[in-house]
């Protein structure tokens, strides 16, 4: 046997599975279409319930929030063990929601609408220009 070529076939091996692995990484890239969604900037307004809690949404997997603004300012902001935000706010107070979003639409179905988003909001207004 030649001296040395016991390591040199090593690091051949060592090269060959390393180009499989990278070629196999390859073909199984992620579809690169983002699923369907829309961009919202709208008005809202609110009515404290009697529990002096106001849920409002905050960014998960198929909603990014990108702008938030309250008047007037919550007393204090809670988030319950799933993620929910709550605000809360003396009862019967209203509230007046400026937004900025992006909702994707959720396991191949329809994007949801800022009424959706925004459950419970007496009034929408749309704020995007055309």
């Amino acid at each position: 046997m030649i001296p040395g070529s016991r390591s040199a076939a090593k690091r051949r091996l060592a090269a060959v599975l390393c180009c499989t692995v990278l070629l196999a990484g390859c073909s199984t890239l992620p579809d690169s279409r983002f699923p369907d969604f829309e961009e919202h900037h709208v008005a809202a307004e609110f009515l404290v319930p009697s529990g002096g809690r106001l849920r409002l949404p905050s960014s998960t997997r198929s909603l990014v929030v990108q702008e938030m603004s309250l008047d007037p300012t919550p007393e204090a902001e809670v988030f319950d063990s799933k993620g929910g935000r709550w605000l809360v706010y003396p009862a019967g107070t209203a509230v007046h929601v400026r937004c900025r979003f992006r909702a994707y639409a959720q396991d191949g179905g329809k994007v949801p609408s800022p009424a959706e988003v925004l459950a419970g909001a007496r009034d929408i207004h749309d704020l995007q220009e055309p």
